[in-house]
């Protein structure tokens, strides 16, 4: 356990992301944590050339932010609104996102023992879709900084901060000990030490009976602890107690940051579905914990409308190893969404069928091989049908 490691992971779903908005957003949460404990107050940034001093006092820390994120000559094109000198703006948007690296280091002379602390570790990684913070503590940092009330703290701090979706705190090796026990990656829920969910459908659904400490927070927060005292790997009842709750956490499948924040806004999208369903945009059908793009009543079918053109990078594709990785296949977000919403129906005891129109016909074919032939989701219970966009950017 010496080198165990607690990891605070925050997600943000921002729209319209800039550098500068991320930039400043950065910036103040280096001041928060400046402000919580003494260990957060010396930073150095990782960079192409090497590393780069980070203060939050510093007149120039724009500018260093931005030599952390300067991109290499052959990636230039994958950013908009570079400056003459080839460094990003306030305006710029990557293609494929930021990725920030910053280490702290313990004060003074600590740093010249043998037997110093392992460095705290922030990543910010950015994507069109979001924003993921990793905050890693090692174990053998002050006791105070790593005990459950302070990592409690800053999680929500953060939360609060970044206007998170999601947020858990967990130690490296518990994580390790479940995922081989389950064989496979753990869902976006996961019961590892805290996790919390903002999620309006799931506080609604979510038992008393569940084996944690449950707060809610808030009308749509819920804050889930395993354990008072971090979950120990080699503790038979801790893991038996996280693979329990990890039982009823799979049983939304919330698998996929897709399904659990939805599909990231798409305007020809959002046209599409109300042209579909009839619905004022903005508004859902829910099912127990799943929403719905609608409702036809007179067939009594739950429908869901969708184009799966953006972001870019994730539409429905045919890669021969979905045939045959079940895992793989089962993974992706259409499927994931598949499973979500069937099981919501059955939630409410229910076995309404589901429809998707599909806008675009390559993805519509697509879609019914995934889900229906390789997932083996029978059409009877989920049908994809090809309703053609009349939105001429809907094929671009």
């Amino acid at each position: 356990m010496k080198n165990d490691t607690h990891i605070i992971w925050v997600n943000w779903t921002p729209r319209d992301f800039t550098f500068g908005t991320l930039c400043e957003q950065l910036k103040s949460y280096l001041r928060l944590l400046h402000d919580m404990h003494s260990d957060f107050i010396r930073w150095e940034g990782i960079t192409a050339n090497g590393r780069v001093r980070i203060d939050v006092d510093m007149p120039d820390l724009d500018a260093r932010l931005r030599q952390m994120t300067r991109p290499a000559p052959d990636e230039r094109s994958e950013y908009s609104e570079l400056d003459a000198n080839f460094d990003v703006t306030d305006t710029s948007i990557a293609l494929y996102g930021y990725s920030l690296n910053f280490s702290a280091s313990m004060p003074g002379p600590e740093e010249e023992k043998s037997d110093k602390p392992e460095l705290i570790r922030l990543h910010v990684n950015t994507s069109s879709i979001g924003v993921n913070i990793f905050l890693s503590l090692p174990r053998n940092r002050d006791v105070n900084l790593v005990s459950k009330n302070s990592l409690k703290m800053l999680m929500s701090s953060s939360l609060e901060h970044w206007n998170g979706c999601t947020a858990q705190v967990f130690s490296s090796d518990f994580v390790a000990a479940l995922e081989a026990h389950h064989h496979r990656q753990i869902g976006k829920l996961r019961a590892v030490w805290m996790c919390y969910a903002r999620h309006a459908l799931l506080a609604a659904c979510i038992k008393p009976d569940i084996p944690c400490t449950l707060e809610r927070i808030g009308d749509d927060g819920l804050l889930f602890t395993l354990t008072e005292h971090c979950p120990d790997p080699a503790s038979d009842a801790d893991v038996k107690l996280a693979l329990a709750v990890q039982a009823k956490f799979d049983e939304f499948h919330f698998n996929h940051p897709f399904v659990f924040y939805g599909w990231p806004y798409d305007p020809d999208e959002a046209h599409y579905a109300g042209h579909i369903t009839g619905a004022p945009e903005g508004m859902a059908y829910a099912v127990g914990f799943a929403a719905f793009d609608g409702y036809d009543a007179e067939r009594r079918v739950l429908l869901s409308a969708r184009l799966f053109k953006y972001p870019p990078g994730w539409e429905p594709d045919l890669h021969p190893i979905y045939a045959t990785d079940v895992e793989r296949l089962e993974s992706l977000p259409y499927v994931v969404l598949a499973r979500h919403q069937i099981a919501a129906v059955r939630y409410v005891g229910a076995h309404t069928p589901i429809e998707w129109h599909i806008g675009i016909s390559r993805h519509a074919d697509t879609l019914k091989v995934l889900i229906n032939d390789w997932a083996g989701i029978p059409r009877e219970q989920l049908r994809i049908v090809y309703t053609p966009c009349s939105t001429p950017s809907c094929n671009n």
